[in-house]
């Protein structure tokens, strides 16, 4: 396999790796971000053999320290490399001649000593002196020009009389770079190119290979540490290169500096996700995505193993994940590394202990608990039934191995590479698996199984398959009215009754349902519906729609429940006795006034709220845009405090700090009502200086945007409504609220640059855009625009999704548990603007 250039950092890693087994190595300049270097010598020996055992690689710089040059004619050739400069002052030099009255050297030719009678295969000289009598060498390129060598490359393999070996490579490239799609070069030959897209660091370049060859298009870089911040001992340079794509393929996370950012397929669109400050850390590295793309967890020296959104909106505040045993003195535990994810959201790491090789870790529910022993660099499989992991085998070279989830089941070991094998990376299909070769800083390609190599890509390190792009989608939900709006989003969320085989839906726990004519009792209705697993519908005053009361039947057994928003003037008599009829309980949601109706469904909601929301109810985008968190949702009369809010309000206590209340206002009026409702004694049990968010933009659409930033991230659902009219993002905001996205809204003349900005850094989770209502509410063009921005271009579709959606839904929710364990969701984040204090 090919040697290449190895900077010095990455030489101590390698050492430190298995220092009884690779000897020191002589580092020079760090590789090139391009092609592999146009001139080097490499060298591996045995431990035994005296005249290289300081040194087992060596590269040099074009020009400066090797000189190659050859005899040709009709019936023999020869090609020497001499070496000058090396460790010690030594010399060194490497012959290559066919024998005498044979044929010339000729590239794709494998000589050795029992093929000529005459004369032997290569002939080594080491310091002038070592001469290396058997062995074989093969040409992989050789051309001429005026009897001058102009490219050469062969790799070689000798044995000395005592059965010392030296094998090692040699190249060289007189008018620049070799072209891609070299041959590789020490045994076992791999076949030179991935045979996937793949993505890999050369130097400080992400390079992102389509599957041929062995280049490919830098996208990305690893500088060096910004702010003079140097890697710790226990943080290799190659560490720092290691990436990881979100599952949709949209995105590529790598470490920028010390912190982790995203950039698109193109390499554009660049967005931290850690950021600088992030928990005081000094580097962070190592990203693994979680399989819905919404969060990541990295490494840093600092804290361990710390969890971020994707979406960039947690930098700087990001989550230590309470990794337990495997931080702490019981196991010398120093360091939590090479997280991985599997698709249950079980977290393996690799705990580096004082003494001793690692030990793989794994983090469920909360617990941490020891997994592999004698394990390090481990990475689930993408169906998550096996690990692949890193453990030196009886000769102290690093080797692959296998195992299942279990830790325990069907230990295999996958690689016999006399070079060892490091960094393992599953192809997303599962079927191969790619490791670096620490030694000669190559990528090998293996079937998962193990076996002979299917591809290889020289000067290459940190390897990451390439996710292929997933098809995201730009998808109407809507009827031929409001009912069938709110219908239609109902089906997408809940299965039938009774039909637990669903694998897309989920069963519904109660339905809400509204008036179909004015939005006054409604708008605390989004967020029940979330908190109660239900679908929000609307019927007219007088009489139960006949569509609805059949969605009704659909999603709920007799005995369910059905939550009525508002007295009998805004939904009559007649509504609940059909529904009674139907024996489903019916339970009324009702106050006097619309802001005591908003108070009822608060209560229900949460009874013992550590956040609640205060908005405008005189009027419906600032009070909508918050039922998608599913969070209770008060109402003021505009910026008018009312007396049945005042009222619910004076019961919390407004200090979250002391298990109190989170205050959050959303809009200029409701933020105007508490204030002065505060400062006018309105609330007289609070305390002399209380705090709250404001979420106010200059425009209905902009304090939408706020709410999303500030409570959602790392979605796989967004939605978006008019913001011209109530009932589409009514039931909408239910419908995406559950899926754990927010509700947005825009003119129906185009989205606005920020929306579609927002987006666009959604887009490393966001599966499915949701258009709400038909297209007199939202024009064709926006569903363009959203597609433009979510994915990858040529992958995005506008169409209908069938129920249930990409994601299944089902699955998804009972992954939340465990999700929750490894990354908080955000809860009234400071993302769209940070707390403020108001004294009276």
């Amino acid at each position: 396999m090919r040697a290449q250039r190895l900077s010095a950092i990455a030489v101590g890693t390698l050492t430190a790796l298995a220092p009884s087994v690779l000897p020191a190595m002589a580092a020079t300049s760090k590789a090139s971000a391009g092609d592999p270097p146009a001139t080097e010598v490499a060298v591996e020996s045995s431990p035994t053999d005296y005249p290289v055992v300081n040194w087992t690689g060596l590269a040099v710089p074009p020009g400066q320290a090797v000189a190659v040059n050859g005899v040709q004619n009709a019936s023999t050739s020869e090609v020497t490399a001499n070496v000058s400069g090396l460790p010690g002052g030594g010399t060194f030099s490497v012959m290559f001649e066919s024998a005498e009255n044979g044929a010339p050297l000729a590239a794709g030719t494998t000589y050795n000593n029992a093929t000529y009678a005459g004369g032997p295969g290569p002939v080594l000289e080491l310091d002038g002196g070592a001469e290396y009598q058997t062995g074989s060498f093969t040409i992989d390129q050789l051309a001429w020009s005026g009897g001058a060598v102009t490219q050469f490359e062969a790799h070689f393999r000798a044995v000395g009389f005592t059965g010392q070996t030296v094998q090692g490579l040699v190249r060289y490239n007189a008018t620049g770079p070799a072209p891609a799609g070299a041959p590789t070069g020490l045994p076992p030959a791999a076949p030179s190119g991935s045979i996937a897209p793949i993505t890999f660091r050369r130097g400080q370049a992400i390079i992102s290979n389509p599957g041929s060859g062995v280049g490919g298009t830098q996208i990305a870089t690893v500088p060096l540490p910004a702010s003079g911040i140097v890697p710790p001992a226990s943080v290799g340079a190659g560490d720092t290169g290691r990436t990881a794509w979100t599952p949709l393929g949209t995105r590529l996370l790598s470490t920028s500096g010390p912190d982790i950012s995203s950039v698109r397929r193109d390499g554009s669109g660049r967005q931290p996700v850690s950021g600088e400050s992030a928990a005081g850390a000094s580097l962070f590295s190592e990203p693994a995505v979680s399989p819905d793309g919404s969060f990541m967890v990295a490494f840093t020296p600092d804290t361990g193993l710390v969890s971020f959104a994707t979406d960039g909106s947690q930098a700087g505040h990001g989550y230590t994940l309470p990794l337990g045993p495997a931080s702490t003195s019981d196991v010398n535990c120093q360091g939590d590394e090479f997280p991985s994810i599997a698709p249950n959201y079980n977290i393996i790491l690799q705990c580096d202990k004082v003494t001793g090789p690692p030990d793989t870790y794994r983090f469920a529910n909360g617990t941490t608990t020891l997994l592999i022993a004698n394990a390090g660099q481990a990475a689930y499989s993408p169906d998550g039934t096996k690990i692949v992991f890193v453990r030196n085998d009886a000769n102290g070279i690093p080797q692959l191995f296998s195992v299942g989830a279990d830790g325990r089941t069907g230990l295999t070991q996958i690689t016999q590479d006399r070079n060892g094998a490091t960094k393992p990376a599953w192809s997303p299909d599962g079927r191969y698996l790619a490791y670096e070769n620490p030694v000669f800083n190559e990528i090998v390609e293996i079937p998962a199984g193990g076996g002979a190599a299917v591809g290889s890509i020289p000067d290459a390190d940190d390897p990451t398959w390439t996710a292929p792009p997933a098809t995201t989608h730009v998808v109407r939900e809507w009827g031929p009215d409001r009912h069938g709006t709110a219908i239609a989003a109902s089906q997408l969320n809940f299965a039938n009754h009774g039909d637990t085989s669903d694998p897309k839906r989920t069963q519904a726990g109660a339905v809400v349902l509204a008036r179909d004519d004015n939005f006054a009792d409604a708008l605390g209705g989004s967020a029940l519906a979330v908190h109660e697993n239900a679908p929000l519908l609307v019927t007219p005053t007088g009489s139960l729609n006949a569509g609805v009361a059949a969605e009704i039947s659909r999603v709920l057994a007799p005995g369910g429940k059905v939550y009525l928003l508002g007295g009998t003037a805004a939904l009559s008599p007649a509504v609940a006795q059909a529904l009674a009829a139907k024996h489903f309980q019916v339970e009324r949601l009702a106050g006097s006034t619309r802001y005591a109706t908003a108070v009822a469904i608060a209560r229900v909601v949460d009874p013992h709220p550590r956040t609640v929301i205060v908005a405008t109810g005189a009027d419906y985008p600032d009070a909508l845009s918050a039922g998608a968190t599913g969070l209770p949702v008060l109402l003021t009369e505009g910026a008018t405090m009312p007396a049945d809010t005042a009222k619910y309000l004076n019961g919390l206590n407004p200090n979250p700090g002391s298990g109190g209340t989170q205050l959050i206002t959303v809009g200029g009026p409701g933020d105007k009502a508490l204030v002065s409702g505060y400062q006018n004694h309105e609330m007289p049990s609070w305390p002399n200086q209380i705090s709250r968010l404001p979420l106010a933009g200059s425009t209905r659409y902009a304090t939408s945007l706020m709410v999303a930033q500030a409570f959602f991230s790392g979605e796989t659902d967004a939605a978006v409504a008019t913001g011209l009219s109530w009932p589409d993002a009514l039931s909408g905001g239910a419908m995406v609220g559950h899926r754990g996205g927010p509700l947005l809204l825009t003119n129906p003349s185009g989205m606005s640059p920020a929306l579609l900005n927002y987006l666009s850094g959604e887009s490393s989770s966001l599966y499915a855009l949701h258009l709400l209502g038909g297209p007199a509410a939202l024009p064709n063009a926006i569903a363009l625009q959203g597609a433009g921005v979510i994915g990858v271009p040529g992958h995005v579709s506008i169409d209908s999704l069938e129920p249930g959606g990409v994601v299944p839904l089902s699955v998804r929710l009972a992954a939340e548990p465990q999700k929750a364990a490894a990354a908080k969701r955000p809860s009234g984040s400071t993302a769209g603007g940070r707390p403020q204090a108001v004294q009276q």
